[in-house]
């Protein structure tokens, strides 16, 4: 499954007769998916993007390339990830 917007998605998931595997771009998959693999990348892009207030909005399937781009005018260069640290869900990104 490859949703490019969120009611693909939706009919995508309600359409699932078992369980769903959420995969990102493929780099961090541990072991062989126990479901029916649900790939993010369609669901691309930057929906918000608010310097001023410091918000940025990505959907699932951005690329962190992206996201750190279009951020990097206003994201501390001693922010941990901008020095090629990463943790939490950035991580899977």
């Amino acid at each position: 499954m490859r949703p490019a917007n969120e009611t693909e998605l939706a009919q995508m998931l309600r359409a699932a007769k078992g369980p769903v595997v959420v995969q990102g771009g493929g780099t961090r998959m541990v072991a062989e998916p126990a479901g029916e693999v649900l790939e993010t990348g369609g669901l691309n892009g930057i929906s918000v993007y608010e310097p001023g207030a410091l918000t940025l909005v990505a959907q699932a399937g951005t690329p962190l390339a992206v996201v750190e781009a279009t951020s990097a005018a206003w994201w501390p260069t001693t922010h941990p990830a901008r020095a090629g640290y990463r943790q939490g869900p950035a991580a899977t990104a």
